[in-house]
This record gives C-alpha cells, structure tokens and sequence, in this order.
C-alpha cells in the first residue's frame, strides 16, 4: 500500500497510511489471543489421541478470533474519532486516515478468520497450502494496487480496498481448501464446543504474542507523536 500511495506524489495520504500502523497492529495481535496458541493446543491433542477434542479446539479458536475481530472492528469504528485524535491523525492527515482506517477497520474480520484458518492448515500439515493461500491474498493486493488507487483514481481509499479484497480472497481459498482437505481441524460451526482446558492453554499460549504486538503498536504511537 506504502508503495503505490507513493506512487502518487501525495506525501499526506502516504503518511495517512503510516499513522494507521499501531492501530492495526494492535488490531491484529488481538487475533493471537487464541488463534496465535490453537497450533500447539491443537497439536498435542492428536499426539493424544483425542482428535474430537482437536477439532472442536480447531472450530473454537477459528470463531472467537473472528468474534473478536468483529468486535474489535465495530469498537473501533465507533470511537474511530478518538483513534484518530490518538495517533495523531490531524489536520491535513485526518481525511484520508479516516478514509484508510474505516475501511482497514471494516475488513478486520477477514484478516483475523484467514490468519486462523492459515495457521490450522499449518497444523493439519498442509504448509505448501498455507503457503500459496497467504501468498494468493498478497498478490492479489499487490495486482489491484495500481489499479484501484492509480488506474481508477481512488487514491487510499483504493489501498484499504485492495487489503481487504486480498485477505478476502485468502479467506475464501482456505474454507474451500480446509473443507475438501482436512481431516484433523475443522470450521465447522457445529464443532464450536468450547472445553475448558484447551480454551485456557489457547489464552496461556496466545497472550504473550498478543502482548508483544500490542506493545509494538503502542512504540510506533509514540514514535508517531513526535
């Protein structure tokens, strides 16, 4: 995004992009509190033997990290003025950060369902899929970059579009992919049965990723106020 917004010559909505990085930073660490663990919980299960319990721990780790993407989103949106305020998107910056944050924002829950579903096809020991799945979402940004933003004039707004379009199309190729491939983790809504101990050991594994993200987020903040 950094790249082509440059392209423009419009130095404020390329520092509109930078002023959004804490934001989604901290954003996406909050995708680690359980998606971040699930790998190594999911993965001592079956060395256990106990696949029913591996692929409801696979279902619950995938819905609450899109349940928390989703409230992370609306949370946001909601206070996005504060936000703004907080990251120091003002005057000639606070247009277009509003425009990328909103739409950035709107599209966490993507982000968050593909970086889950990516991670359990790891577990299920389908790297090269994980692979070209994450690579799929980045490409296709990568390609509607110039057009959206030059091509068509959108400008950031194309950007946001562009981000949220390729973890889209990641997302749709991992519940495809998981859904005729895997046998040990699951996405299905009816293996959403939480059990305590694998819920615990998601968080105990998951928090420090999330902790160690926020805390980047909350550097670049600071690094942006000055």
């Amino acid at each position: 995004d950094t790249f082509f917004v440059g392209m423009m010559g419009d130095y404020v909505q390329l520092a509109a992009v930078s002023l959004t990085m804490p934001v989604t930073m901290a954003t996406g660490g909050l995708a680690q509190l359980f998606g971040g663990g699930a790998p190594a919980v999911i993965s001592r299960l079956l060395g256990q033997g106990k696949r029913e319990s591996a692929r409801r721990a696979s279902a619950v780790s995938l819905y609450l990290t899109a349940a928390i993407g989703a409230a992370a989103s609306i949370g946001a949106l909601i206070a996005i003025d504060p936000i703004l305020k907080a990251i120091s998107a003002t005057g000639a910056t606070y247009g277009p950060t509003r425009t990328y944050l909103t739409i950035v924002l709107a599209g966490t829950v993507l982000a968050h369902a593909q970086g889950a579903m990516q991670a359990l096809l790891r577990t299920e020991g389908a790297a090269k899929q994980a692979a070209f799945g994450s690579a799929l979402g980045v490409v296709l940004n990568i390609a509607l970059d110039p057009l959206l933003i030059l091509a068509l004039d959108m400008g950031i707004a194309g950007a946001a579009v562009a981000t949220v379009l390729g973890n889209g199309a990641s997302l749709l190729y991992f519940i495809v992919t998981i859904r005729r491939k895997a046998a040990a983790v699951s996405i299905s809504p009816r293996d959403f049965r939480p059990e305590r101990e694998s819920l615990k050991d998601m968080l105990a594994l998951g928090a420090p990723s999330f902790l160690g993200q926020a805390a980047m987020g909350v550097a670049m903040l600071f690094a942006n106020s000055f």
